[in-house]
């Protein structure tokens, strides 16, 4: 069943994301020290942190999209969202070389990579959420929405990662006690 399968790949999606984001959270306190000690060591550990992050979302999206595209279609607003996460995140590699060899092009491709992710963001996770609840009634999607919407106050859409995450492991486990699944998973 495509749906399922859908599922199967936006909970692989979350998953990888959680983990890079939690990831990202151990490296903080790292950065912090070394930047006591070294200001150009430190910038290399953000340089570094920053394409492993874009890396891991990267990776992270191309199941959600895929996941998006299964229970809603290609054309729906959540995969479209992720599809633009995609090429923000390919933007934002770019940005980084661009950077290094002329930073006000670096800069405004930099511009153009945050202007993408925020679109994305808001198709992908916000309409995504909202459209995850509205189909499968799984409050983790709802709760996930509210807090993706709070994003400016930073850590809920990092709860709102994992919500999403166990929101559609929840969503998976209703479609299959329905009946609507094989239980062969």
């Amino acid at each position: 069943m495509p749906e399922l399968e859908g599922l199967l790949e936006l909970q692989a999606g979350f998953k990888l994301q959680a983990y890079a984001v939690i990831g990202l959270l151990a490296l903080i306190p790292l950065a912090v020290v070394l930047g006591l000690a070294s200001l150009a060591l430190a910038v290399i550990v953000i340089v570094v942190v920053a394409i492993v992050v874009v890396l891991a979302n990267l990776f992270a999206l191309i199941p959600i999209w895929r996941g998006y595209s299964e229970v809603f279609g290609k054309g729906s607003l959540p995969a479209v969202g992720a599809e633009l996460g995609l090429i923000a995140a390919a933007v934002g590699l770019l940005s980084l070389l661009v950077s290094a060899l002329w930073p006000p092009a670096g800069d405004l491709i930099n511009l153009a990579a945050g202007i993408l992710g925020f679109v994305s963001y808001v198709l992908a996770y916000i309409i995504g959420a909202r459209q995850l609840y509205l189909k499968y009634e799984v409050d983790c999607f709802h709760t996930a929405f509210i807090l993706f919407v709070l994003f400016f106050l930073v850590i809920p859409p990092i709860i709102g990662i994992w919500l999403m995450y166990k929101g559609s492991r929840d969503a998976i486990r209703k479609i299959e006690q329905s009946g609507a699944a094989s239980p062969s998973i």
